[in-house]
């Protein structure tokens, strides 16, 4: 297998799993947009969609998550809302969040069924030095994602709220070096 589907891929995590945003007031622009990412990954997908049943079922899911990502290209049109009496306003893009959420619930299933072909590839060309590792990037992955849904409740603590962004940031960029640095191993190896 040449080293391009798995090459796709590396470059679409770099756009799917790096946020950077510019702009000023209600309206941000996604300088890495999914959008590209989900296209590059589709592309890997098609490709190798006959390899294995897992690579078509991510290829399915991906369709999806390039269809949502439309909308993160630009984000607007935010609604204040008040937490309790006295306390500050909060911008929330209500739609935006359940479009991330189904995107998030899309993405795991995605890198599962993505992660879960290169095992059966990696089994059957007896690399299990591969497939071991795709374990492992599926679990640190998942772990990520649960621990960043779960850290939502300290965003609203001064300080730690700063530092937990931070330290989320730092983690996201080694899981997507990690990933990244995986898909470039498996399109040498398998």
């Amino acid at each position: 297998m040449p080293m391009k589907p798995y090459s796709f891929m590396f470059w679409g995590l770099l756009f799917v799993m790096i946020p950077i945003a510019a702009g000023s007031g209600n309206i941000r622009y996604d300088i890495l947009p999914d959008i590209i990412g989900y296209g590059l990954f589709a592309i890997g997908l098609h490709q190798l969609r006959h390899e294995h049943e897992h690579f078509q079922k991510a290829k399915n899911l991906n369709w999806y998550l390039l269809a949502l990502s439309v909308f993160n290209v630009v984000e607007s049109s935010s609604i204040n809302v008040r937490m309790g009496e006295g306390s500050e306003s909060t911008t929330i893009n209500f739609f935006m969040v359940i479009i991330n959420i189904a995107q998030l619930i899309l993405l795991l299933r995605m890198i599962y069924r993505l992660l879960e072909g290169i095992q059966e590839i990696a089994v059957a060309k007896d690399k299990r030095g591969i497939m071991y590792l795709a374990q492992n990037r599926w679990n640190q992955f998942l772990v990520f994602n649960i621990v960043s849904l779960s850290a939502f409740i300290f965003v609203f603590i001064p300080f730690v709220n700063i530092l937990l962004v931070f330290a989320l940031f730092v983690w996201m960029i080694i899981i997507t070096v990690q990933m990244m640095s995986f898909m470039r191993k498996c399109g040498k190896l398998l």
